[in-house]
């Protein structure tokens, strides 16, 4: 039962998310990554490719082995800095409740802020976020998780 609730709510996190950020306008790309064994990043969505048509192959989210942050936070900070945007924003989504290095959890992110890139964290069912971001929001209701993410993209841009 856990395994299908991760896997319902990787998919309903990814789908809130791209929703808002689409409604918005705003450019963005949508990665995951896996940890079973070694570290495999899956692109669901590229920069360049428009939502509409993507959006549908979300359906193919599942639930991941192991929760790597610290390793894929650099990879995705490298893509931001390539991007022309004046403003680069990396939202980590996790349900996980630890985080496998502490120490390069620590590095990436002081690595990404000296890139120029905001950090935003967001824990499903889960406080970790709070313990490591400086902007995060705790969802503890999926069904209020739309509201939360709009509200924090209304702050992020006000």
């Amino acid at each position: 039962m856990r395994h299908s609730l991760s896997d319902l709510r990787a998919r309903e996190a990814a789908i809130v998310v791209c929703e808002a950020l689409d409604s918005l306008g705003i450019t963005f790309a949508l990665t995951g990554y896996t940890a079973g064994g070694k570290l495999s990043r899956i692109i669901y969505k590229e920069f360049h490719e428009c939502y509409t048509d993507v959006k549908t192959g979300l359906i193919g989210i599942n639930h991941r082995v192991g929760t790597l942050t610290a390793e894929h936070i650099p990879f995705a900070v490298r893509r931001l800095v390539k991007r022309d945007e004046r403003k680069k924003i990396l939202i980590v989504v996790t349900d996980a409740t630890e985080i496998e290095s502490p120490l390069r959890l620590r590095n990436a992110m002081l690595d990404a802020e000296e890139a120029g890139v905001e950090l935003i964290g967001i824990g499903i069912l889960t406080d970790l976020m709070s313990q490591w971001f400086r902007t995060f929001i705790e969802i503890t209701d999926m069904n209020d998780f739309a509201r939360q993410m709009l509200e924090l993209m209304k702050r992020l841009m006000g």
